[in-house]
């Protein structure tokens, strides 16, 4: 299989026309069968194609069983697996699968194991956990990593990140080279083949083509779904939300048994959510006598870029950089450091920008750099629990930076995903019970938008247009 670089418009024009939409159906279907879908989230970011709909940062059982007696048919677990060693994820897993098990009480339900749409995380650890806990060994792995909002495409099985006007085979892009999650290949069967190390044949992996899903009927695929074997995987090629409209519609009707390992696409179709316009000002209602805090943690090479791109320009934001390095070696000190600058900051009314040295030097193990990550993310947690103000809302960027801020910083234990800001960055509503009540908190992730797209965010928070 030809994994190249291609043309976006030549590719797209070329493509069979794309189905009608399935969405009043896929929610007819849901409203006649009681059962759940659970979404076990890996970052805080996978809520990024939904709208109100909760989303929980623990999962005891008496937890998950009052989430069961509401009427949401979907809700989030937040399990930031993504930032743990395999060993703690073997276990977390283990755990979430029993609560789930036992607050079911027999009920049926659906788990959709949501992660990262550029192809890193701990698969197939979490499936295979999941479904040995469940006694689902039989369970077909169903791979569909599309994300149309962050410009992610799949087509004849290989997995492609839009870049400018290309698509891009992820095994050529940043991600790919992920000291915790790297992968060489981004046709999904080789990429199987590597994830499992050679437990899993590429040979043995489906692929549902485009052509198929476009020139079938729903009855066919529906028995494509049927006639996969037992404890096999599929990898699903989709570029718009219609193909996975029907493809959902047909896993509905499939009497076969799946464990999704999907990106945040899917979720909204499977689920049956209609897409709601974008939040504004208006509908967020800040408090705009209080300055906003912006966070930024992440380290991938698009964040980088974004934030360079909104240093340069003229928003009336206090530039406050944390030294990453120091943070690690005397913590205590640079964090008294940073606190000293908010407070000088906020006396002038300003929006306070707290960003991490982009000159730290990252780790060369998978263990050391979690372990950095989320010292760094202690760092960030400390200074946000000891703000002298109450923020008119906060803004994250990266994963660990995101769920340590929620978790532990905000105190977050159930929210509400109220929509997205621009597409693909979701907006939680803090609870009575979080440190800051009742506050937009904007989870914006290290790998979506363009070099403007953060600065737009900010800037639309800032000025109020």
């Amino acid at each position: 299989m030809k994994e190249e670089i291609l043309d976006i418009e030549e590719v797209f024009k070329n493509l069979p026309p794309a189905p009608i939409s399935y969405l009043d159906d896929i929610k007819k279907w849901h409203d006649a069968h009681t059962g759940k879908i659970i979404v076990l989230d890996d970052d805080p970011t996978g809520c990024q194609t939904v709208h109100d709909i909760p989303l929980l940062t623990e999962w005891s059982i008496d937890t998950l069983k009052k989430e069961w007696e509401r009427d949401d048919p979907l809700f989030f677990i937040l399990t930031n697996s993504r930032s743990l060693p395999e060993e703690e994820v073997k276990t977390l897993f283990e755990e979430i699968s029993n609560n789930i098990l036992k607050a079911a009480e027999n009920r049926a339900f659906t788990i959709i194991s949501r992660s990262d749409s550029t192809l890193r995380g701990h698969y197939p650890l979490e499936t295979e956990v999941l479904k040995s806990s469940m006694g689902k060994d039989e369970a077909i792995d169903i791979l569909i990593p599309a994300f149309f909002e962050g410009g992610r495409y799949t087509l004849e099985g290989i997995h492609y990140v839009k870049e400018n006007n290309n698509l891009v085979p992820a095994h050529l892009t940043p991600f790919a080279k992920d000291v915790s999650f790297g992968f060489k290949k981004s046709y999904l069967p080789y990429w199987v083949e590597e994830k499992t190390k050679g437990r899993v044949n590429s040979e043995d992996v489906a692929v549902l083509s485009l052509e198929k899903i476009r020139k079938s009927s729903l009855a066919e695929l529906q028995s494509f779904f049927d006639n996969l074997k037992p404890k096999s995987a599929c990898a699903i090629d989709a570029v718009v939300h219609s193909d996975l409209e029907k493809v959902s519609l047909a896993f509905c009707y499939s009497n076969n048994n799946f464990f999704f390992r999907t990106a945040a696409s899917f979720v909204q179709c499977f689920g049956g959510i209609p897409q709601k316009e974008l939040l504004d000002i208006n509908t967020l209602k800040l408090d705009t006598h209080e300055p906003g805090l912006i966070l930024v943690g992440s380290y991938v090479p698009k964040t980088t870029a974004q934030l360079n791109y909104l240093l340069k320009q003229k928003l009336p934001l206090a530039f406050i950089e944390i030294n990453a390095g120091a943070l690690l070696e005397s913590p205590i000190e640079e964090i008294e450091n940073c606190l000293l600058k908010i407070n000088e900051q906020v006396k002038s009314r300003k929006h306070i920008l707290l960003f991490t040295s982009r000159k730290f030097v990252a780790a060369n193990t998978t263990e050391k750099q979690l372990s950095d990550s989320k010292a760094i993310a202690n760092g960030l947690v400390s200074i946000v629990r000891q703000l002298p103000f109450k923020p008119s809302f906060i803004v994250t960027k990266g994963g660990i930076t995101s769920h340590d801020t929620a978790t532990k910083g905000l105190d977050i234990k159930r929210t509400i995903v109220k929509g997205q800001i621009i597409p693909g960055v979701p907006v939680w509503e803090t609870g009575i019970d979080s440190l800051y009540e009742k506050i937009p908190f904007i989870v914006f992730p290290g790998n979506v938008g363009t070099e403007k797209s953060f600065y737009e965010v900010c800037h639309q928070l800032i000025s109020g247009k």
